[in-house]
């Protein structure tokens, strides 16, 4: 029963924290889904945007001040989640793992997934970190490149 409560805790941030996503994404198609039971391992937010597809998998530390913020399978990636998401990959999917840690949301793209659990530093494994909930047009425009896979980390015109 305390596994429980803690599974909803995390599901309560992680909730908060796709409400915030929802209103900053690209126009698009996005599909929040939450079925450990049917779907060990399925990420939280499928998506179809103009030129792209791809999944979200959400994470909201629970001890933002602790190092590191995801320590490992109970509170970062759980392993189906890890077997998913390579699995993802290999066949050519687009993932990112949206991870929040106090006031920062880390975008960070699925072929860093392995390094995630344990990472002390997430900037290290990211493309891009928003900072608060003020979000500039350069932010939109890179969320949207890093969703379509067009995004090259600052070196795109």
């Amino acid at each position: 029963r305390i596994e429980a409560r803690r599974e909803g805790h995390l599901r309560m941030s992680e909730h908060s924290l796709w409400e915030f996503l929802k209103s900053v994404l690209p126009n698009g198609h996005y599909s929040r889904i939450e079925s450990p039971d049917t779907a060990p391992g399925h990420p939280d937010v499928t998506y179809q945007i103009a030129r792209a597809s791809g999944v979200i998998e959400l994470k909201d530390a629970q001890y933002p001040n602790r190092i590191p913020p995801f320590k490992g399978i109970e509170d970062g990636l759980h392993l189906s989640q890890l077997g998913w998401i390579k699995q993802n990959l290999v066949f050519g999917g687009r993932v990112w793992i949206v991870a929040r840690v106090g006031i920062r949301i880390y975008w960070i793209p699925g072929e860093n997934a392995p390094r995630f659990n344990g990472c002390e530093r997430l900037e290290r494994l990211s493309s891009w970190v928003l900072t608060g909930t003020k979000l500039t047009n350069v932010d939109v425009q890179v969320i949207r490149k890093m969703l379509e896979g067009t995004y090259t980390n600052g070196n795109d015109d």
